[in-house]
């Protein structure tokens, strides 16, 4: 299982790198509204009453979604304080990630 989570993790940063990457309540909330992401990752240790409503926005607009690693770890990943939310406006990356955390999508 590390060798996933290391995966995940790295992706994250590949993310970053590369410009397809939104972190941030604020930022993250905005894409969803606007349709513009293609995953979206929250910490596990993201308070319940905002992932809810990320939850429902998601459903929603039909983003994929998923909780993964706490916020200091996504921080890390991506050489950022602790984020909680994480958006990916690339699919195939999406796709990747999704993967990488043992999610597999046809």
């Amino acid at each position: 299982m590390k060798l996933m989570e290391d995966k995940f993790l790295h992706l994250l940063g590949f993310c970053q790198k590369a410009g397809i990457l939104s972190s941030g309540t604020g930022t993250v909330r905005e894409l969803i509204k606007k349709g513009k992401a293609y995953l979206i990752i929250g910490a596990v240790d993201l308070s319940d009453r905002l992932w809810k409503d990320v939850e429902s926005s998601c459903n929603y607009k039909g983003i994929p979604y998923l909780r993964n690693k706490t916020k200091i770890q996504l921080g890390d990943a991506i050489g950022k304080s602790p984020r909680g939310l994480i958006a990916i406006g690339e699919r195939n990356f999406a796709l990747q990630l999704l993967k990488a955390a043992g999610i597999e999508i046809m």
